[in-house]
């Protein structure tokens, strides 16, 4: 019987994106989303994303920093419907056209 090789992760922040909002801190700074975690779990060969990215610019670095690791992308999984936490999926998947997309239900209503 063979064991499964022991996962492993890394986590990359992905700075918030400036608000198109005229509206400003009270101390006249633009108003900046919160970074973005998104994390890669890996075996041997294959890797899971954990939450993509929202913007392009942050997507590309994700998928950037999915190819450099060097593992097989599978699967991709949505925590939440938050858009900071999926509107990044599709240009993933442009991408890793073979990965698989997963989420709750509750997520995706």
């Amino acid at each position: 019987m063979s064991h499964p090789s022991a996962l492993s992760y890394e986590v990359l922040v992905t700075d918030g994106v400036t608000r198109a909002s005229d509206k400003r801190l009270p101390n006249g700074d633009r108003i900046v989303s919160s970074p973005i975690t998104s994390t890669l779990i890996f075996g041997k060969t294959d890797a899971v994303l954990i939450d993509p990215p929202m913007s392009r610019e942050q997507t590309q670095k994700v998928s950037d920093w999915v190819a450099q690791s060097g593992k097989h992308l599978k699967y991709i999984y949505v925590t939440h419907g938050h858009g900071d936490h999926w509107f990044g999926t599709e240009q993933i998947l442009e991408r890793f056209p073979g990965a698989t997309v997963y989420a709750t239900e509750g997520t995706i209503r």
